[in-house]
């Protein structure tokens, strides 16, 4: 059993780990993919690539790396991706509103990677995740009223790659 997924078993509640890769260019602009009109939870939200860390999944930050991938086409090593936070949330489950899950968010910044960004299907289900893709700045993230990108994280992930960070 891996590690990191010991603490997944040892509660009463569904735990979801997920991973969430923050891309940020050299012109302070953070990569957005838009989730496809038929998604369960939040249909037509942005956000940055992430999913659900799988337990074949050699750490979090490698299923981060894989979640990257199999959403924006980037490539990323898991050892070059920055802890950036974590948030954890609960809410109903998809499949039944009556159970209350619990996520775990783990927050990591790239600020190099291979390929070029691009809506790519799921390699497994053949489906459509998200159906946009832009680069955006932490202004223009800020004026978005469908994403729930934490203010602070924008704000971190600037400061850990150099740029100066301007209060509101």
């Amino acid at each position: 059993m891996k590690k990191w997924s010991k603490f997944v078993e040892n509660t009463k509640n569904p735990v979801y780990v997920v991973g969430i890769v923050a891309c940020l260019n050299k012109k302070k602009q953070f990569l957005l993919v838009k989730r496809s009109k038929t998604d369960k939870l939040k249909p037509g939200y942005w956000e940055w690539p992430g999913g659900h860390i799988d337990p074949e999944d050699a750490s979090i930050e490698a299923g981060a790396a894989r979640e990257l991938e199999e959403e924006a086409n980037l490539k990323c090593h898991p050892d070059e991706i920055k802890f950036l936070g974590y948030q954890e949330i609960k809410r109903p489950q998809v499949e039944d509103k009556n159970i209350e899950i619990t996520v775990k968010r783990y927050y990591f910044l790239a600020t190099e990677w291979g390929n070029e960004p691009k809506i790519v299907p799921n390699p497994v289900s053949g489906i459509l995740e998200h159906d946009d893709i832009k680069w955006a700045t932490r202004e223009e993230i800020k004026s978005i009223d469908n994403t729930e990108i934490p203010d602070y994280l924008l704000d971190k992930a600037l400061k850990i790659a150099g740029f100066e960070v301007q209060d509101d």
